[in-house]
């Protein structure tokens, strides 16, 4: 039996004995550094939740010179129907917003309504707008929920209705 130094570098000598390897008995500090990290973070860690506010008229927003209220984005709370409750998971609020008024507010060309004739006659459950499948469930009278996913774990959900 001899004892033969394979790593010579960390200096830990290697003995062989009929075929079996033993392992050196300290672990080097980064690997237990990397080992400690693994055991804590717990599997399937969800990704923070970005709030990207709300797209509706602003309570006691003043209207306009020609007496009229117009709808945006804010983070404020919204006056009466509109989308509420704008979250985002492993992406920006800038690509939720956008998503939004793809999805929701534009009605010419909308991927997720059916036209005839110009006019839009349905509204699908389910479609694709850049790049996210979006799908929607209607939650009570007047209120529906939308949640649009897309590989890598991009999520964007928004709530519509009064």
């Amino acid at each position: 039996m001899s004892t033969l130094d394979y790593n010579s570098r960390l200096r830990t000598p290697y003995a062989c004995e009929a075929g079996s390897v033993r392992l050196p008995a300290v672990l080097p500090a980064s690997s237990l550094a990397l080992l400690s990290l693994t055991l804590l973070a717990p599997p399937g860690a969800a990704a923070a939740t970005k709030d990207c506010g709300n797209y509706g008229t602003v309570v006691g927003q003043a209207p306009d010179a020609d007496g009229t209220v117009e709808a945006r984005f804010t983070m404020r709370e919204i006056d009466g129907a509109g989308l509420s409750d704008i979250t985002a998971q492993v992406s920006s609020c800038k690509i939720a917003r956008r998503l939004v008024r793809i999805a929701s507010l534009r009605r010419e060309n909308n991927p997720c309504l059916v036209y005839r004739n110009g006019s839009v006659i349905a509204e699908k459950s389910s479609c694709r707008v850049i790049g996210f499948v979006c799908r929607k469930r209607s939650t009570g009278t007047e209120r529906q929920v939308t949640r649009c996913t897309r590989a890598g774990g991009r999520v964007v959900r928004w709530e519509a209705g009064a």
